[in-house]
């Protein structure tokens, strides 16, 4: 995928259907949750905003973001979604280990 592609309309972009699922603690067995946030860029609601992360599965490489985004919304209303891989472009340098 290009630099800056937007993803195809699928279930985490498209207007129909849910864009994730909202959780309170990711399922799944390879999540590696992180001591401070990690800032990235997802494609949500159609567009390219940042978002923070505080965890990443290894093994599918969705991320698990707040949402909606502090910036806009109180922490009491923040939750976390799930991302996959497709609709994020990860850190630079990737994402910590620990």
């Amino acid at each position: 995928m290009a630099e800056h592609a937007d993803p195809a309309p699928g279930p985490q972009s498209s207007n129909e259907e849910a864009q994730a699922h909202l959780t309170n603690t990711p399922r799944g067995g390879g999540w590696r949750m992180f001591a401070e946030p990690i800032e990235v860029e997802a494609f949500l609601n159609q567009i390219w905003i940042p978002v923070l992360v505080d965890g990443f599965d290894h093994e599918t490489a969705d991320i698990w973001a707040r949402w909606p985004p502090v910036e806009t919304h109180p922490s009491e209303d923040v939750h976390h979604q799930v991302i996959d891989a497709s609709h994020y472009r990860p850190p630079k340098d990737g994402f910590p280990e620990s």
